[in-house]
């Protein structure tokens, strides 16, 4: 019989329990911080996707007053009338027992919204501010004026401007001012 002897099998170097027990609590405070700061930044991005949103829609509805181009939709009222402007209309909807944010744009077209060229769109995660609307309105209604290239608004606080204000989580908020004249900031 052969009796061969493996050194490296009998070695009997290891980690003790503490050395372990060590590393795995620092693995668990590190994975804690970083899934906590994942939480945060995916909760910022949100809101300032929501903010995007908006921002990007009342820019449509400007230039789309602007360029005068009329919705090409059958049956719409836009098609033969007077085409008057773009409306964006936001809003809260309780969506699962939670507030969030939605708007609508619409051609204005005859003094009248037109029910069949409206876009909606929600958007998780934010709502609006109730400091947005006048009390007591749920709705803030912007719309921009063809011919004079100007912006009224109703529902909405802002002496000078409308101001429109997205709540996310933990208290951010995002601010979005449109002036008299159209500008978006």
């Amino acid at each position: 019989m052969i009796n061969i002897k493996f050194p490296h099998l009998s070695n009997k170097d290891g980690f003790t329990l503490i050395e372990l027990v060590v590393a795995f609590s620092i693995m668990a405070v590190l994975s804690t911080i970083g899934i906590a700061s994942f939480v945060g930044y995916s909760q910022a991005q949100t809101l300032q996707q929501a903010t995007n949103d908006v921002t990007t829609v009342l820019n449509t509805a400007k230039s789309n007053a602007i360029s005068q181009v009329k919705p090409i939709i059958s049956n719409s009222t836009c098609l033969q009338g007077v085409l008057n402007g773009y409306q964006v209309v936001l809003g809260n909807q309780i969506v699962s027992g939670k507030s969030t944010a939605s708007y609508t744009l619409y051609a204005v077209c005859n003094g009248a919204p037109d029910q069949l060229s409206k876009i909606t769109k929600q958007l998780n995660g934010v709502s609006f501010d109730s400091t947005t609307f006048v009390s007591p309105a749920t709705t803030a209604t912007i719309t921009f004026l063809v011919l004079t290239g100007g912006v009224t608004s109703t529902g909405v606080v802002g002496a000078n401007g409308t101001s429109i204000i997205l709540d996310g989580v933990n208290n951010t908020q995002k601010t979005i001012t449109v002036t008299q004249g159209g500008l978006i900031q």
